[in-house]
């Protein structure tokens, strides 16, 4: 019994220090976003993003056509997080394009995260300062999904209204407090009976002066986005626990078949 009784004690040592572990399945995602989805050739936008590789560094691509420029790399923070400037091509065509981001995600395995953008020579450009800004966590979200809808800039103690917007669809999904320091973070899920493509997350609300101001994501509804993993480096997966259970279980059967055999028979 003292062999059954170390192993099992092995598995409960395991077990307790992979338990911090388990609290982390499953990882996040990576996430990126842009703070301006309508811009101009030859502006510069910040590109952001959360949950990938911590310590590592991501690449940031735009891409239209058959035109693929790339920037970087760019590193992350301890966190996961990062936050570069790039510059539009002076040459992009008015239109559709993406801002394209790389790298890896918590688990050390490839990653890519895209934004939809459009470019409008005439009537983009960035924002003048001061004016609201907004950004959702995943701009390729599947029908259902909830996903984080932020912003800053907005006027304080307000409220901004969330819509999503899709072809002639335009559907309120909820209303977020703006705090005193003009900023809000909100839960909002895209329509179950949302299609896949082209879609926009709509900001509706006041700027810092008290006027009606509009700020506008582009998102893919249904777009392909690799998931992470359930392998956490350093940390017991499911498959070694099973292995390890299995192992305890047939030391206790082997255990109890040989205790029988040294018991006296019954008449």
């Amino acid at each position: 019994m003292r062999r059954l009784g170390a192993a099992l004690t092995g598995v409960l040592i395991v077990l307790a220090a992979a338990a911090p572990a388990w609290a982390q399945y499953p990882p996040n995602p990576p996430t990126c976003q842009v703070n301006d989805t309508t811009v101009t050739p030859g502006q510069t936008v910040q590109v952001s993003g959360q949950n990938w590789q911590e310590n590592s560094s991501v690449d940031i691509r735009f891409r239209q056509g058959n035109d693929d420029q790339q920037y970087g790399p760019f590193p992350t923070d301890s966190q996961g997080s990062f936050s570069a400037p790039i510059t539009i091509p002076a040459d992009a065509n008015d239109g559709p394009a993406q801002i394209v981001v790389g790298g890896d995600d918590q688990n050390g395995r490839r990653h890519v995260c895209r934004t939809q953008i459009t470019v409008d020579a005439d009537g983009g450009g960035p924002p003048p300062p001061g004016s609201p800004i907004c950004a959702v966590d995943d701009a390729t979200p599947a029908q259902g999904q909830t996903v984080k809808v932020s912003g800053r800039q907005w006027l304080p103690k307000s409220t901004v209204e969330i819509r999503f917007v899709q072809g002639a669809t335009d559907e309120h999904l909820a209303t977020a407090g703006v705090n005193g320091a003009g900023r809000f973070s909100h839960q909002a899920r895209i329509p179950e009976d949302a299609s896949n493509g082209p879609a926009e997350i709509r900001v509706e609300g006041q700027d810092r002066n008290g006027s009606p101001a509009v700020c506008r994501v582009q998102i893919v509804v249904g777009g392909s986005a690799q998931s992470a993993g359930l392998t956490v480096t350093g940390a017991i997966s499911p498959g070694t626990l099973a292995l390890l259970i299995g192992t305890v279980g047939v030391l206790y059967a082997g255990r109890r078949r040989r205790s029988r055999g040294l018991l006296p028979r019954r008449a």
